[in-house]
């Protein structure tokens, strides 16, 4: 069974988790100018697809919706 997630967030929360100094131990940028920022999402056509916002999510929230779509997709 194959579940594509895509996960979306507001752009202001973008740019606050980009300049995030903790980013630096993952070898990511924290420069806003270095990561463009208007480019598009890319688009996904499956029948299982499940899109989240996570604006305003933690990730154990996020994780969850994940788990609880999985298992109604299973059944």
């Amino acid at each position: 069974l194959f579940i594509p997630i895509k996960l979306t967030l507001s752009p202001e929360e973008r740019k606050k988790r980009i300049i995030n100094p903790d980013r630096l131990g993952r070898f990511k940028s924290t420069s806003l100018t270095e990561i463009p920022m208007k480019k598009g999402l890319i688009k996904i056509n499956h029948p299982h697809v499940l899109e989240i916002d996570v604006t305003n999510l933690s990730p154990i929230q996020a994780a969850n919706k994940i788990l609880n779509f999985v298992e109604s997709i299973k059944q």
